[in-house]
């Protein structure tokens, strides 16, 4: 199954088979890269998903910040630093920003 992470999509989930939501249309790959799974979590200002990296069909962990006053953008990126500097088989390594 692929997610749908729009916000107002009413069906979110869609077959794996197919580039765009078959309920509001939007593209089911992140950067032409990533399939998002299924959601793992959210938060104040974010949701964490399972997503499929599909050219080398690793698994990875996504975080998309879902607000966007000032102050969530810098609690976001001051996670995203922590993160970084984290070395544990139980935390996601965090990647480059790549837009």
């Amino acid at each position: 199954m692929s997610l749908c992470i729009n916000p107002n999509c009413q069906t979110p989930q869609n077959p794996n088979n197919i580039l765009f939501c078959e309920t509001c249309s939007s593209g089911l790959l992140l950067q032409n890269r990533y399939r998002v799974i299924v959601r793992l979590g959210g938060g104040s200002f974010g949701d964490t998903f399972e997503i499929n990296e599909v050219r080398t069909n690793k698994t990875k962990v996504i975080k998309v910040l879902t607000d966007n006053r000032q102050k969530a953008i810098e609690l976001f990126k001051q996670e995203a630093a922590v993160l970084s500097q984290l070395h544990h088989s139980g935390i996601p390594k965090v990647e480059p920003e790549r837009l």
